[in-house]
């Protein structure tokens, strides 16, 4: 490991490998900055049904939460950092082909051997694109980011393959290895978000196989279970920050 690694513990440095990196567009920015318009729209209850209620009474008084109210869900959106399009960005199915006005290239295509033997589904194309990351980053000593497609979002006509990298020692720029979805054409917009960054501390693992204690569970079950609405998050949760 290089001795010259003095990244502070907590801190994630994004560092531009070019001129245009410097440029606001081209820095990863926390990921709570890029929660999609359709996840806030949601609303956090819907209304019991007559059937609903037969089966159980109290579904009359009882608040029904949808996923706008599970916090794993949201801080699956919001966890680390999201890497997203500079520039607008347009894709021709029946070519393969991607357009985009500005002087840099944001995205690159792979050599087609460099993926033969990737079991696609039909879902996708067959070929595999990479978009380009202007900035490296780098991680205190121990830890690494998984780098993967932004969580949750099926909503984006593509999916970026996920790696792990250990980014206390690796310096250069990571680029991100995306497929296309079939039947998209048209423009992928600037901010749209392409890759999620999230740091991870490097630690031995062992899996232990526990016992099964009836009277524990019965307790906290109870214990997450007490409140009216937002059980886990009144009794389980921690807020992650992410600056």
């Amino acid at each position: 490991m290089s001795i010259f690694n003095r990244i502070k513990a907590g801190e994630i440095h994004f560092t531009p490998q070019r001129e245009a990196g410097e440029f606001e567009e081209f820095i990863a920015k926390p990921s709570i900055k890029s929660i999609p318009d359709w996840y806030k729209s949601i609303k956090r209850n819907y209304n019991s049904t007559q059937q609903d209620i037969q089966r159980d009474f109290r579904a009359k008084v009882m608040p029904n939460g949808t996923i706008k109210k599970c916090i794993p869900f949201l801080d699956a959106l919001s966890a680390g950092y999201m890497f997203t399009l500079p520039c607008d960005v347009k894709f021709d199915e029946s070519t393969g082909i991607f357009g985009w006005n500005i002087d840099l290239q944001p995205v690159t295509m792979h050599d087609p051997r460099q993926t033969e033997g990737v079991d696609l589904s039909s879902e996708y194309l067959k070929s595999a694109y990479k978009w380009i990351n202007f900035n490296s980053m780098q991680t205190p000593r121990g830890w690494s980011c998984l780098i993967t497609h932004p969580l949750n979002r099926l909503d984006l006509p593509f999916t970026t393959l996920s790696a792990v990298v250990d980014t206390d020692k690796h310096k250069q720029a990571i680029n991100f290895p995306f497929v296309m979805k079939s039947g998209f054409n048209g423009v992928i917009p600037a901010g749209t978000p392409i890759a999620q960054i999230i740091p991870f501390k490097r630690n031995k693992w062992k899996s232990v196989l526990g016992k099964f204690d009836k009277a524990k569970q019965e307790k906290e079950k109870f214990q997450i279970t007490k409140h009216i609405e937002d059980n886990y998050k009144k009794t389980i949760w921690e807020k992650k920050n992410y600056d």
